[in-house]
């Protein structure tokens, strides 16, 4: 019963995370990505429940997944809406990371590219 409170109070702080984190990647640089050793592991760490990974996770690969959601949608109020629903897709699914035959980026474009293409497929006429 712990564990579950633990997770929920990381969902938690991951949206208020992801909320400030579009704010910020907003201004810098889109296709930049601040790539370091230490993003080679924040799949691994969100896992287990590290609580610095999902911050390191935004600052890593904020301007990638922000510049993705900016080419794909009409607005800005509609890129933070997929980007927050981007994260929480990688918070959610960064388990699956290990099993699969991509790196740590190619996952994190995976997982973006299939939540846009779901919202875009959503919100068309």
């Amino acid at each position: 019963m712990a564990e579950q409170g633990e997770k929920d109070e990381l969902k938690i702080k991951l949206i208020l995370i992801i909320s400030e984190a579009s704010r910020r990647t907003m201004q810098s640089s889109a296709y930049q990505t601040n790539q370091s050793i230490e993003s080679l592991t924040i799949l691994k760490r969100i896992v287990e429940a590290d609580k610095t990974a999902v911050e390191n996770c935004i600052d890593t690969y904020g301007n990638l997944v922000w510049a993705m959601a900016r080419e794909h949608t009409d607005s800005l109020e509609e890129a933070e809406i997929v980007t927050r629903k981007i994260f929480l897709d990688i918070w959610r699914y960064a388990g699956r990371c290990g099993s699969t035959k991509f790196d740590e980026t190619a996952f994190i474009i995976l997982i973006a590219r299939r939540r846009l293409i779901k919202y875009l497929s959503n919100n068309s006429f």
